[in-house]
């Protein structure tokens, strides 16, 4: 026993009493959103849908195109003329030099590109949702871990207190031994309730341990980082089941997220119909091209100057390919606007699921104080009976156990109501609007 306690209160001693942070629900969120990693690849990926969502990359800029080349040869060359003797050359050396400047412009491709361009405005835009769904489930893992931490610390104090009180009644049972009063067994049971309240809070303190550990990871920070929470569970207490389902409709990025990609499938659409259209271009540039040869008519050849004109494009006809990848196009806006309405569905039913725990909660937070009350008050009344000798050391450990059933199952409650509370702003996409300023 006196192992087992000492091994309880070294644990509770190195993890409570050096000096450490205290961190708050702020300063966790805070640094969360600045150094999570998860956030961190979203908006490297959020920038990847930026850099994309260019005039270039739509098709409405030009190209310019430049290239040159230069080429040797040597060769052996024997000819024969009808007009003159004929001639023979070893080694004949020739060479070319060309180069030019291309300027492409397309005028008109059946609006496809304008398409195009929009298409990649709403993929960005997907981009910074991604971004947003990721730092509101991070921050409502934050607060859930938090909370849990408080959920585990006030686990700790209440078998603390059930420690001490494990103790008065194993120094009673003691005396009464002593004394003559009791048997061995009575005292011996002491012990054993005593040990057994000592390991629940071994248990306890590991779970406490686990979850600064994530809490830490969370932050992206040294998962050994000692730190404090505060002590205390903020409960709402006033959300309204019509304003969370209002503001989910609106505000959800999950059904944003659908929406925006419903629309970039509408616009590829689009952009496949505007294929059937011809496509314009304006072709420009300029054109240098200067060859020598020891053999031929010409020894000397050299062209330069510049062109212009137009190019128009139209597919007659490419196997139906077109027409699949139309059909396949509007299919994918139909399953768009079916996993749009799936997704609110799924959204109504979760807030009032959640909404329903909620209330529970709320009314046993309410329930279980009016009990706690009662609980330790018969707690101090079971002890004082059983010093004078008049009640069993079994109706004090009852009376015990009540009371730290009744607190617990209190913790509890709070903690149940404050995630449903975390989930309820989670899925109402309101998780963020408590830290705007």
């Amino acid at each position: 026993m006196k192992k087992i306690l000492f091994l309880s209160l070294l644990l509770g001693f190195s993890s409570s009493s050096i000096a450490q942070e205290i961190l708050t629900v702020e300063d966790a969120i805070s640094q969360g959103l600045q150094n999570n990693f998860d956030i961190k690849i979203a908006r490297v990926g959020e920038e990847i849908g930026i850099n994309d969502a260019t005039l270039g990359n739509a098709g409405l800029l030009p190209t310019v195109d430049l290239q040159g080349q230069q080429r040797w040869a040597s060769q052996n060359v024997n000819q024969r003329f009808i007009s003159r003797s004929d001639t023979t050359i070893n080694g004949a050396r020739s060479q070319n030099l060309n180069g030019s400047i291309n300027f492409t412009w397309t005028l008109f491709d059946g609006l496809g590109m304008f398409y195009s361009l929009d298409r990649l405005n709403v993929t960005k835009e997907a981009g910074a949702i991604n971004t947003k769904i990721t730092m509101e489930n991070t921050i409502a893992d934050l607060l859930t871990t938090y909370y849990t931490v408080v959920l585990e610390n006030g686990r700790l104090k209440v078998l603390d207190n059930t420690i001490q009180l494990s103790e008065r009644r194993t120094e009673i049972a003691k005396n009464k031994y002593e004394v003559g009063k009791s048997s061995k067994v009575e005292y011996l049971a002491a012990q054993v309730d005593q040990n057994a309240d000592a390991t629940l809070r071994l248990q306890v303190i590991e779970r406490l341990n686990n979850a600064k550990i994530d809490l830490n990871r969370l932050m992206a920070r040294s998962l050994d980082a000692e730190f404090e929470v505060v002590d205390i569970i903020d409960i709402n207490g006033t959300f309204a089941l019509e304003d969370l389902l209002n503001a989910a409709n609106i505000k959800n990025p999950n059904l944003l997220l659908a929406q925006r990609q419903m629309n970039a499938s509408y616009l590829e659409l689009q952009e496949i119909r505007a294929e059937r259209y011809p496509s314009i271009d304006f072709n420009t540039g300029y054109t240098y091209n200067k060859s020598t040869s020891d053999a031929g008519f010409l020894l000397s050849n050299r062209q330069n100057g510049y062109n212009y004109g137009f190019t128009a494009r139209m597919n007659l006809f490419d196997g139906f390919n077109t027409n699949r990848r139309a059909q396949n196009a509007r299919l994918a806006v139909q399953i768009s606007e079916l996993e749009i309405k799936n997704q609110t569905l799924n959204i109504e039913s979760d807030i009032s699921k959640v909404f329903t725990s909620y209330q529970n909660s709320l009314n046993l937070i309410d329930l279980e104080t009016q009990n706690l009350e009662v609980a330790l008050e018969n707690e101090e009344i079971a002890l004082e009976r059983y010093r004078l000798g008049n009640s069993t050391a079994l109706e004090l450990r009852e009376a015990q156990t009540n009371a730290v059933e009744v607190e617990s199952r209190l913790l509890n409650a709070r903690y149940s109501t404050k995630i449903s509370e975390i989930e309820l702003l989670r899925l109402s996409g309101s998780i963020l609007q408590p830290l705007a300023k």
